[in-house]
């Protein structure tokens, strides 16, 4: 893995922030984070068609009850605005925010011994868990820790919303479609 394909590393405060989230707030922020980055693509797909009609287009055919967002992600493919890799990053994105929106989340409270020279932030760290069961697209379920999943879709956020913004300039400059 090259420097240019690794995941951007977080910030220890996101992360303490991240780890914080109630189950509503993990579910909102992947909700919300996700939409945004279907926004994009609206405007993407929308400025590849140059619609006469652009508002209707927007509103009737991209409509998320219309065209979801899996569809979307092939139409971007299928016009070979992205590659696989983006295709595939996009894809998990959209699957972390379906397990946070969807999934059963279960507070597990774990008991360990500290000695009395652990920090505050190494106890409460360790308090207690977020985990939530997620099927695999082969069918099994799998237990994950929240705040991992919140990382990962962090870090993904990040990395394809600059990717999608800079394919959205190109678009506006008239370049070439070429993305990571």
């Amino acid at each position: 893995m090259n420097a240019n394909n690794k995941k951007k590393e977080l910030p220890k405060e996101t992360i303490t922030k991240l780890n914080s989230f109630s189950i509503e707030e993990a579910r909102g922020f992947t909700i919300e984070r996700l939409y945004e980055i279907e926004i994009i693509i609206d405007d993407i797909i929308l400025n590849f068609f140059k619609s006469k009609n652009s508002w209707e287009f927007k509103k009737i055919i991209l409509n998320g009850n219309i065209l979801d967002f899996g569809k979307k992600i092939k139409i971007l493919s299928g016009l070979e605005i992205i590659n696989n890799k983006l295709a595939d990053k996009l894809r998990r994105i959209s699957s972390i925010r379906n397990s946070c929106a969807h999934a059963e989340i279960n507070i597990v409270h774990e008991l360990k011994i500290f000695s009395d020279d652990a920090s505050k932030e190494e106890r409460e760290a360790n308090y207690s868990k977020k985990r939530l069961d997620v099927m695999k697209s082969n069918g099994k379920i799998e237990e994950k820790l929240l705040i991992e999943l919140l990382i990962e879709f962090s870090q993904f956020y990040i990395e394809l919303k600059d990717n999608l913004f800079s394919i959205r300039f190109k678009q506006s400059s008239n370049q070439t479609f070429e993305n990571d």
